[in-house]
């Protein structure tokens, strides 16, 4: 029984996970993706082929789990907790973001750009939360300021979720109408189709 407790103790593996997490994105950032595309970028700006943006979103992505793991060894030293807070919930979500601008919105229109700042202010104020250690002395001003951090970063939270559930969802009609176009079932055979098809799959 106690060597079931000693295993399933929370410190070694916020300390497993954390560090498992970076030295994977270390070793993919630093062997593959900041030799190889970096130079490419590069050269691609100088020959004005894509915007400087894009090689300046590209070293942020570089550099976070770098100073993601700085401030680990130094910030937050000796604190496995608030060390698997900052890599599951600002590190993943910042890289998350960054590479969504990154290879995915190539046109910054107003929603999306208010997204991502209402996303940013929230991991922000989550990463002021976990870096303070006393923020809970902090006066009636700064409590209300973190309240309203965390909870565009909430709200940011659900709509990714929302946003996803609605992808899958249009994803589902491509298919059922897909289904109809080629085989001209009717619509609740074609429904029983994927239905099998989903089954099938999982």
């Amino acid at each position: 029984m106690k060597k079931m407790r000693k295993f399933f103790k929370a410190r070694p593996w916020a300390y497993g996970l954390f560090w498992s997490w970076n030295v994977i994105f270390l070793a993919f950032m630093g062997l593959g993706f900041a030799p190889r595309m970096l130079p490419e970028m590069v050269a691609a700006v100088r020959g004005d082929q894509i915007p400087a943006a894009f090689l300046v979103y590209a070293v942020i992505l570089t550099a976070i789990p770098v100073v993601t793991v700085i401030v680990a060894l130094t910030m937050l030293r000796g604190e496995p907790g608030r060390q698997f807070a900052l890599g599951y919930g600002v590190e993943g979500p910042l890289m998350i973001l960054v590479a969504i601008r990154f290879f995915a919105v190539r046109e910054m229109i107003p929603p999306v750009a208010v997204l991502l700042a209402v996303a940013g202010l929230g991991l922000a104020t989550f990463l002021w939360h976990l870096l303070d250690k006393k923020i809970d002395s902090r006066g009636t001003g700064w409590a209300y300021a973190r309240l309203a951090g965390l909870t565009l970063l909430l709200l940011a939270g659900l709509y990714a979720s929302l946003w996803a559930r609605q992808r899958e969802a249009d994803e589902a009609r491509e298919r059922l109408a897909h289904a109809l176009d080629e085989d001209d079932l009717p619509a609740s055979r074609a429904a029983e189709r994927l239905e099998d098809e989903a089954l099938a799959s999982t």
